[in-house]
């Protein structure tokens, strides 16, 4: 997505050298990554090569390939990057603007024109491709949850809706003690150097999101009869350590609410390799064909995790949101970081492990200025409070984006006094792991 600070991929298609010179100089700035052709063949190629959302400014006339006959070839459906075009011609007439729109490009500009005017127009070029770029992430998001639903689908009717998997929920104890492995790289020693030394102790947990041994049992209990996992043990609990890196890692994050006390809690599900290949088998009565599919096969296993969750911390009282979609990662890509007071529970299962992490801390609501509202903070309260039959412009529990902040500065334009908008800040874990799938 494109932001205020991030570069912007800008195709100059231009033949005309003094025409080429004036459009360089006025984009030439560190905000704009440019492209430059002066023919419609390099053009084409260029734009063909390009790997990222971009912008393209096109000469209708140019040899060998007209910009009309490059907007067509843009706007294949095979091509799976879509440029804004914007076609620039000395020709005016109603028909021929017409001609240009209809081969696909998205804005015209008559020759001459001021490079005001042009720069205007690539601010709205901007604005669109936000919009296409959230319009992604939103249908990628609906894909992951359809993949999701599909294997959960698949693990019911493996499992005839998982009622046979019920008698084999029961978690036996074990003695055999282990020893957790540390991510040493992820160990904050100074500050717990400086808590040793000073004898403090970290802030007690608010009420409701402090969650017993057996309701964590309970719920994984849960899990293994819904997902027809088979017998499961307890090999160890370990407290206030960081769990060993498994192979993948799922993640879901959840704000608790009672009275003035705010929550965020990070829930890890992690999994080692053996565990991995035996659990999938298990469940669906085939190996994994990819690691995408694993990747499913742990995120809708992570669904019932956070369900699970979510009516543990209900019971207590909370009101619960749970605004982010879990996401899974493998090992090497994950970063749990270091903040927060940590719990972990350890589950042996045939032939393998699964741990459970659930990272707290306090979540106070701020009231920020726009100028510091960041993308991946929650709205705490629906913004700006209704009146009548008014519609706030956010909603609570809304995770805010440079669309919504654009909105705000906007907003904040207008108004007699600053804005002091309500937020959450979510977890640097949880920023790190919403943010992660764009990559």
């Amino acid at each position: 997505m494109l932001d205020s600070n991030s570069t912007v991929s800008l195709l100059l298609a231009e033949d005309e050298p003094t025409a080429m010179k004036n459009l360089v100089a006025t984009f030439s700035s560190p905000r704009y990554k440019l492209t430059c052709a002066t023919d419609g063949n390099s053009a084409l190629k260029k734009a063909l090569a390009m790997t990222e959302p971009y912008i393209a400014v096109l000469d209708w006339l140019m040899p060998e390939v007209t910009g009309l006959q490059i907007c067509a070839v843009l706007r294949s459906p095979k091509i799976k990057i879509r440029p804004y075009l914007i076609m620039v011609s000395a020709r005016s007439t109603p028909s021929d603007i017409a001609k240009a729109l209809d081969a696909g490009a998205d804005d015209f500009l008559v020759k001459p024109f001021r490079p005001a005017e042009l720069q205007a127009r690539l601010r709205v070029a901007e604005r669109t491709l936000n919009y296409q770029s959230e319009l992604r992430e939103q249908l990628n998001e609906l894909e992951d949850l359809r993949k999701r639903y599909r294997l959960i689908a698949d693990i019911m009717a493996s499992q005839g809706g998982g009622r046979a998997a019920m008698g084999r929920g029961r978690l036996q104890t074990s003695s055999t003690p282990v020893e957790p492995l540390l991510d040493i790289n992820s160990i904050d020693f100074a500050s717990m150097a400086e808590a040793a030394a000073s004898g403090t102790t970290p802030k007690e947990t608010p009420k409701i999101a402090k969650i017993t041994t057996a309701e964590v049992d309970g719920i994984m209990i849960k899990l293994i009869a819904q997902q027809g996992f088979g017998k499961v043990g307890a090999i160890a609990r370990i407290r206030g350590e960081l769990y060993p890196q498994a192979q993948f890692t799922a993640w879901g994050g959840m704000l608790l609410e009672e009275g003035n006390d705010r929550t965020w809690v990070d829930i890890l599900l992690e999994v080692d390799s053996s565990a991995m290949g035996m659990i999938f088998e298990q469940s669906l009565g085939r190996l994994p064909e990819s690691e995408e599919e694993r990747k499913a096969f742990l995120a809708s296993t992570q669904m019932v995790v956070i369900s699970g969750f979510k009516t543990a911390f209900e019971n207590n009282g909370a009101a619960v949101m749970a605004p982010f979609l879990s996401r899974v990662v493998s090992s090497k890509e994950c970063n749990t970081f270091s903040e927060g007071e940590r719990e972990t529970y350890r589950y042996a299962l045939a032939g393998g492990s699964v741990g459970i992490t659930i990272v707290r801390q306090k979540c106070p609501i701020l009231f920020e200025p726009v100028i510091q509202l960041k993308v991946a903070d929650v709205s705490a309260q629906d913004y700006p409070p209704a009146q009548g039959l008014e519609v706030p412009m956010i909603m609570k529990s809304t995770i805010i984006t440079e669309r919504y902040i654009r909105k705000f500065e906007s907003l904040d334009e207008s108004s007699e006094k600053p804005l002091a908008v309500p937020i959450y800040r979510a977890s640097l874990m949880a920023v790190y792991f919403s943010q992660l799938h764009q990559r």
